[in-house]
């Protein structure tokens, strides 16, 4: 999972908020879509590209890089996702971000991505670093 701007905050702490960054937003592309289920003893939670590839899946382990093609620099497990509006999000969302505030956020988002708001919102914890 590529972080090009924050992949620092994930392996260490935000210099926003001094804490590390647990969550992370990703737009969510044309047609991709979330499955939702119980497995045996947990929630089984997917999101399909159009072509029928998981492409996020909950308890999974994720390889986090500075960049496409980059060398990872740690491994994180993702605790949950869910799709939502990156504007309507609570306080505790922009702080997981790493971002000290909503504002802060948007700003980065917007340059990033536009107006799109539509977002797959994703938690995680750090695994172990390779530094």
């Amino acid at each position: 999972m590529i972080f090009q701007h924050t992949h620092e905050w994930v392996t260490a702490v935000s210099p926003h908020t001094g804490d590390p960054k647990t969550s992370t937003a990703r737009v969510v592309k044309e047609g991709e879509l979330s499955i939702r289920a119980w497995g045996a003893l947990s929630p089984v939670i997917r999101v399909f590209n159009g072509n029928d590839r998981a492409v996020y899946k909950l308890g999974y382990t994720y390889a986090v890089q500075p960049g496409r093609g980059k060398k990872a620099v740690g491994r994180i497990q993702i605790t949950d996702i869910r799709r939502g509006d990156v504007r309507d999000q609570p306080a505790s969302f922009y702080r997981a971000e790493g971002f000290a505030s909503k504002q802060q956020f948007l700003d980065l988002w917007h340059k990033m991505h536009g107006g799109n708001c539509d977002a797959w919102l994703i938690s995680f914890v750090l695994r172990e670093t390779f530094m």
